[in-house]
């Protein structure tokens, strides 16, 4: 999710691989239990990556709808010894399983374009669902009753994020929001993550 140059149209220029150091800094405050984990937009791996090079707990379902990331989403589970399954298609289409099912943590990056309906729709997988969002998601009318219902706890990067992988940071502020199992609340909570070095995002 990008806000810069980032259409509608999911294609191979609507990639926009999520920094390690994004991933590393929301396991570093939020406690979430081992078990099945869901990315429902996995691209090529980026966030099943990083979770993986600091958590052996974790087994994957890796949704995606590209085709053309299929071989190196395969390629980045051999590589970094990933356990899990993938799934090419779209999320959205798919049934989810009973609430207490296989998955206890949803962790994604999904199409901006999308976003409320894949939030919506892995709210429905796993007690804990966590998105990577823009901060001023939580504006507009749009969302207002949603999030009257349905407010999650977030999290915001201190470090302003980038998509490119040259360095150049995108043009606004992105937070985790987390919803937990407690569905159906008004309020959240608001926490700022750690500082993360220039040369560690890079």
């Amino acid at each position: 999710m990008s806000s810069t140059s980032r259409g509608g149209k999911r294609s191979a220029s609507d990639n926009y691989p999520t920094p390690a150091f994004a991933v590393h800094r929301l396991l570093e405050r939020l406690e979430l239990p081992g078990g099945s984990w869901l990315e429902s937009s996995a691209g090529t791996g980026n966030i099943i990556k990083a979770v993986n090079a600091v958590r052996k707990d974790v087994n994957w379902i890796a949704c995606e709808l590209r085709e053309e990331c299929e071989g190196i989403l395969r390629e980045t589970f051999l590589d970094h010894d990933i356990t899990g399954e993938i799934r090419m298609g779209d999320f959205l289409k798919q049934s989810p399983p009973p609430y207490n099912g296989p998955c206890v943590v949803s962790l994604n990056n999904c199409p901006f374009s999308l976003a409320q309906e894949f939030i919506e729709h892995t709210l429905h997988f796993a007690p804990h669902v966590i998105h990577l969002l823009r901060l001023n998601y939580l504006e507009t009318a749009k969302r207002c009753e949603f999030f009257r219902s349905q407010m999650p706890d977030v999290y915001i990067l201190q470090n302003r994020v980038s998509f490119t992988g040259n360095g150049k940071s995108d043009s606004t502020a992105y937070c985790w929001m987390h919803f937990g199992p407690e569905r159906g609340r008004r309020t959240g909570k608001i926490e700022v993550l750690d500082h993360t070095p220039l040369d560690q995002r890079r």
